[in-house]
């Protein structure tokens, strides 16, 4: 029987979703940006990584945003928290809709 491993849970904090709300140093073509399908595989473990991808899923549970990203490589959850964020981002967060593109 094969073991069920829970997804890992990304954090985003204030400077990678104010910097790119803002479109500031944002290189959606460059290559800073890793497969979600890297991530799963523990190549990035420990590291602070920038994915893109689009909303599979989304919901809020008070201060908590729950972002379920998806890529051509795979699918991973972000939690995004209210308090680490700031209200503007967190609001632009919990607003996106299914589809919408994430840097």
């Amino acid at each position: 029987m094969a073991q069920s491993l829970a997804p890992p849970i990304v954090y985003i904090y204030p400077t990678s979703i104010l910097i790119h709300a803002e479109g500031i140093g944002m290189d959606p073509l460059g290559t800073d940006f890793v497969q979600i399908g890297g991530i799963l595989a523990g190549s990035h473990n420990n590291k602070k990584v920038k994915i893109r991808g689009w909303v599979h899923r989304s919901r809020t549970s008070g201060g908590l945003a729950f972002l379920v990203i998806r890529d051509s490589t795979g699918v991973i959850q972000c939690a995004i928290k209210k308090d680490a964020v700031g209200e503007k981002a967190f609001a632009d967060a919990s607003a996106a809709y299914l589809e919408s593109s994430i840097m």
